[in-house]
């Protein structure tokens, strides 16, 4: 990859990971680095966020532009401005009075957006609450509750399995027990199996997927694993760079011995690429 994320245009941001990685859930991707542009771009202009957000979504070729109606996004971008413009004035106040009430909209954000029942829209829905909570995090001193982050992830993946398998649990206690996170917790192997097996992909093709999902996963997976430790962003302790770096290791290590040999190439650029964020985390300014 000749440019940098934080280099990329709309456009190249969502063509790099819908045209040439083809990885299914890209979208959770693209949304966080949606978000992430956006709190940088309403902050100083709260009247422009909404147009700018529009023309992200219709940037998203077979995720999103495709498979929403107009007055779906209404409903939606009216709630997500309601849940952002909370956070933003929260992270103005500091009013911890507050904290129930934005966790209770962000999770309206979810249910709302997961019930139009297209694929891709769950994962945006997903990926924009996680990332508005995130927000709220690092914009106070507020120590995160994982177990609730936790739980709304698993309300948005309750409603993606339950429109993808025709509702084949309907009891909401389970979901939050037993089907929380049904695919990070099965061994790689499985992760993709069941995969192609839910998307009924072609033989010829499934080497391809393969390479795209594990691609994808080990940069969700170890990205994620940097980003709890980063909700200060100053003050990155070494101990804990040199425990990224050792579970970046483990998982490197992991999918070299899953992978093919001819699909490793992409990797061996991608882990030295967490490495050196790894490394530069303290340098890295904050938007």
């Amino acid at each position: 990859m000749d440019k940098e994320f934080k280099d990329m245009t709309w456009k190249e941001l969502i063509a790099f990971f819908t045209s040439e990685y083809l990885i299914p859930g890209a979208g959770d991707y693209i949304a966080g680095e949606i978000v992430t542009r956006l709190i940088a771009e309403i902050m100083p202009n709260k009247e422009s966020w909404e147009e700018k957000f529009l023309e992200a979504l219709y940037e998203l070729p077979n995720l999103i532009a495709q498979k929403i109606e107009e007055n779906d996004l209404r409903n939606y971008l009216a709630y997500v401005r309601n849940v952002m413009e909370q956070i933003i004035n929260y992270g103005t106040t500091k009013d911890k009075t507050k904290l129930d009430d934005i966790e209770a909209e962000a999770q309206k954000a979810v249910t709302l957006l997961a019930s139009l029942g297209r694929k891709g829209v769950t994962g945006l829905a997903l990926a924009m609450t996680h990332h508005l909570l995130v927000i709220k995090i690092i914009s106070t001193d507020y120590k995160p509750d994982y177990s609730k982050l936790l739980g709304i992830k698993a309300k948005a993946y309750k409603k993606e399995i339950k429109v993808a398998v025709d509702q084949i649990l309907e009891e909401e206690s389970k979901w939050l027990g037993e089907i929380q996170f049904m695919e990070v917790m099965m061994p790689l192997d499985m992760q993709v199996e069941e995969r192609v097996r839910r998307t009924g992909i072609n033989l010829p093709v499934q080497d391809s997927y393969k390479q795209g999902f594990y691609m994808f996963r080990f940069k969700h997976e170890t990205e994620s694993f940097i980003s709890e430790f980063g909700y200060s962003l100053i003050d990155f302790e070494a101990e804990r760079i040199e425990e990224a770096k050792i579970n970046i290791e483990q998982k490197w290590n992991e999918y070299k011995s899953t992978l093919l040999v001819e699909h490793l190439e992409p990797f061996k650029e991608l882990h030295a690429d967490l490495i050196a964020v790894v490394d530069n985390w303290g340098n890295f300014p904050i938007e």
